[in-house]
């Protein structure tokens, strides 16, 4: 029976790239130089803040001094409203459609400052029963080290949780944790990358299929016990 689901945040749970992208341009703007749009740095998004600032100061983000620059995002994000942030799930109806109460996590790569000053604007309908970050361990994703402290946590054996998340490291540490996995194809995927060769337990392009997703799971668990 499955008794958690856990969540990545950025490009999962949490559609943050107009917002990412927005703080990426306060820093061009700054140096005069061209504003990204929203088709180049979608799909980086997933990756962190390193690949966008690539993606906009080009030679300069490796020429100057690449700290400098994630300090100043890093300070550009602490003063944002995320006001073009969204969820993507809907959280309601998805637990609410579980045959059992499940517990609800987030397991992300994101520091643990600037995914507590998201979590406090998105309009989550229910709070996480846990959260863990990129810098609460010593190691994270790909590394299933994040995704045991969460079923830790939860006291949640981890074979009775589903990992969700839309980047080839949430399912490599999903599986490593031997959690059930589902690839979130809604997500940042850049275009004609092989999701399906990770060979996560299930895929859902849009998140209204994670329900049937998670039912077929829930069978799965079910004829194997």
């Amino acid at each position: 029976m499955i008794k958690a689901l856990l969540f990545d945040l950025d490009g999962t749970l949490a559609d943050t790239a107009p917002s990412l992208t927005a703080m990426v341009n306060v820093m061009l703007a700054e140096r005069n130089l061209p504003l990204l749009p929203l088709a180049q740095t979608r799909n980086l998004v997933s990756r962190g803040a390193r690949p966008l600032l690539q993606r906009g100061f080009g030679d300069d983000f490796e020429a100057e001094h690449s700290d400098e620059l994630l300090q100043r995002f890093r300070e550009v994000y602490q003063v944002s409203e995320h006001k073009e942030s969204r969820v993507f799930i809907n959280l309601d109806d998805l637990l609410d459609a579980m045959p059992e109460p499940v517990a609800w996590g987030i397991v992300t790569n994101k520091p643990t400052d600037l995914t507590r000053q998201l979590l406090e604007v998105l309009p989550l309908p229910r709070s996480p029963d846990c959260v863990v970050c990129g810098d609460t361990l010593a190691l994270k994703k790909p590394d299933p080290a994040p995704l045991l402290h969460a079923a830790r946590l939860l006291d949640v054996a981890p074979q009775a949780c589903v990992y969700v998340g839309d980047d080839e490291r949430d399912a490599i540490a999903g599986k490593a944790a031997d959690m059930l996995t589902i690839t979130a194809a809604w997500g940042y995927i850049p275009p004609g990358t092989g999701y399906l060769r990770w060979q996560t337990d299930a895929v859902a392009t849009h998140p209204s299929q994670l329900p049937g997703a998670l039912r077929e799971l829930s069978n799965l668990l079910r004829s194997a016990s």
